[in-house]
């Protein structure tokens, strides 16, 4: 496509934009980012866009993409920052907590790459996708060592033997260690949820105390949107600052790796 052409259809898009007819202007822009992937006016055109329509996972997609450009230049830092905004803003998409980790293992950055490798084995869990999850296990044992290796070991044998109570038992007590979910632990957060849905923040908080003995988590935005509500609604400062120490003990603290 020539560079003529290409500002034509730019301002056409842009054109569209103003009109209001924001999927033909997508459609534009999808066919100028596929002919010429390091167009960072189309990217940016398609980020405002994604953002003005709420689509997250499209938006993520665009992020994920402005890393690899940024990583193609060598600029590692903005491409981390890049993959760091798209697993923020798709966190239960297992694929992208996978590339940060890996981009971290080649060129370092902000973060850990065990909690990484930790959420994206947790995102496919979640996922039932059971031939990533394998190769980011195979990967995590690589890079972190145990207990990774012990809990390949006990999929492995469950794998092979269904009935194998040991190793159910095992991987259970491994996952609780993790902070993974346990089915039963899966299905008491979700009770929290509906809690917070239904019947306000003070239940709710009640509720998520048994999490942890059910091997169960929130993640940190829940967390955030609990403290916030206790606040607002209930008028508690102190249990919205609980909410909020237990939001950043989910999200843990940066540092530089290498």
């Amino acid at each position: 496509m020539s560079d003529e052409v290409r500002r034509e259809r730019h301002e056409h898009a842009a054109l569209l934009v103003s009109r209001g007819r924001h999927q033909e202007a997508i459609e534009i822009y999808r066919a100028l980012q596929a002919d010429a992937p390091n167009d960072l006016k189309a990217l940016a055109a398609l980020r405002d866009l994604y953002t003005l329509l709420g689509r997250t996972a499209d938006l993520a997609d665009q992020w994920w993409l402005l890393a690899e450009v940024r990583t193609r230049a060598g600029r590692y830092l903005d491409a981390h920052f890049a993959l760091e905004r798209a697993t923020s803003l798709d966190p239960d998409r297992g694929q992208l907590h996978e590339l940060h980790a890996e981009f971290l293992v080649r060129h370092g950055g902000i973060g850990s790459r065990r909690a990484l490798f930790r959420a994206a084995a947790r995102a496919y869990i979640k996922a039932g996708n059971d031939e990533a999850l394998w190769r980011v296990l195979r990967r995590v044992e690589e890079v972190c060592g145990e207990p990774f290796a012990l809990l390949r070991t006990y999929a492995e044998r469950l794998e092979l033997s269904p009935d194998d109570a040991g190793a159910a038992v095992g991987l259970d007590g491994l996952y609780r260690y993790l902070g993974w979910p346990t089915n039963a632990g899966d299905q008491r957060a979700a009770e929290v949820r509906e809690i917070l849905r239904t019947q306000g923040p003070l239940p709710a908080v009640q509720a998520q105390l048994s999490l942890e003995k059910h091997g169960g988590f929130l993640d940190e935005a829940f967390y955030r949107e609990l403290a916030d509500r206790c606040e607002r609604e209930a008028g508690s400062r102190e249990l919205a600052e609980q909410m909020r120490r237990k939001a950043e003990r989910v999200a843990g603290r940066k540092r530089w790796v290498h």
